[in-house]
């Protein structure tokens, strides 16, 4: 799930999380440094989106979701984008 949270992290950030030139420091960050906010680098990210995203960085294993509850979650927004698009027979 955390591999997963910083995959869509660099997906919608255009960069990962954590960014050093220092492998020792880069490490640390990933076991004890909150990552930015997602909107820091894309405001108009939905916000539970972000919310799902930063849940899946949690640095407790514990308090991370379950990979079951993020493919709903993502799923459900999904479908949600999916109906608010217009239909392309509406647009003929």
């Amino acid at each position: 799930v955390y591999a997963l949270g910083i995959i869509l992290f660099e997906m919608l950030a255009g960069r990962p999380p954590f960014v050093t030139d220092r492998p020792g420091e880069f490490l640390t960050m990933h076991m004890s440094k909150p990552p930015p906010l997602l909107t820091q680098f894309v405001p108009l990210v939905p916000s539970k989106l972000v919310g799902l995203v930063h849940s899946m960085l949690a640095k407790e294993p514990m308090a991370r979701p379950t990979m079951e509850h993020v493919k709903g979650q993502l799923e459900k927004m999904v479908q949600g984008a999916t109906a608010a698009q217009p239909k392309a027979a509406a647009l003929r």
